[in-house]
């Protein structure tokens, strides 16, 4: 498979690990097959966190790229409601958590591989 999207559960408090898959809530699986992610919600504020190891998430959270933003370089670490953000980059383990109040929801990540022709 060469791209895909994972939708996420609501959070409640701040911290909660938002992705949802089935066999693994904690973190997106065999995130290292992909290299560009782009990430949207409805509602609150996610971070993103990723690991290099399989193991250790780093302990700052990850630079996302603001699609939404009129200069092409802004990045931030806190997603703002209604916005669409990208990264990029080969991971092991990709973890997205809310970050504050209120709730995170209608999150999305989708993901997908440079040089990839899939559709669908």
């Amino acid at each position: 498979m060469s791209h895909g999207f994972a939708t996420f559960t609501a959070g409640v408090s701040d911290n909660d690990i938002l992705i949802q898959r089935v066999g693994d809530t904690n973190s997106f699986d065999n995130a290292n097959a992909f290299d560009m992610f782009t990430l949207a919600g409805s509602a609150g504020a996610v971070d993103v966190e990723v690991s290099m190891d399989g193991t250790t998430y780093l302990a700052t959270v990850l630079a996302l790229q603001d699609e939404a933003s009129i200069a092409p370089t802004t990045r931030v670490l806190v997603t703002a409601a209604g916005r669409v953000y990208s990264f990029t980059g080969r991971y092991r383990k990709v973890r997205i958590r809310q970050n504050g109040a209120p709730a995170a929801v209608g999150y999305v990540l989708s993901y997908g591989k440079q040089g990839s022709n899939a559709s669908g």
